[in-house]
């Protein structure tokens, strides 16, 4: 997702400044994510597409947890399940 927006030219501001993205780090992350992936037994279909990354943005690994938990109902309750 965050590629095709920047190959479309569009900002990743709202993102960066929610500490959800490290644009330097987007390649990295997708080849973590897609080995994953694989570990698990899935069949990765979305090879990474070619382009220019600047450094910007932290992580805030908090707001990330806290968006997954809003978006995904299954990942809230199994991290409620570990994170007691």
């Amino acid at each position: 997702m965050f590629i095709g927006t920047l190959k479309k030219g569009k900002s990743l501001k709202g993102y960066i400044d929610k500490g959800l993205v490290e644009v330097h780090n987007i390649k990295k992350r997708h080849e973590a994510l897609a080995k994953e992936m694989k570990c698990r037994g899935m069949n990765h279909q979305s090879p990474l597409e070619d382009v220019s990354l600047y450094v910007s943005g932290k992580v805030d690994t908090e707001a990330n947890i806290k968006e997954l938990k809003r978006r995904c109902p299954d990942c809230l309750s199994r991290m409620n399940d570990i994170c007691l």
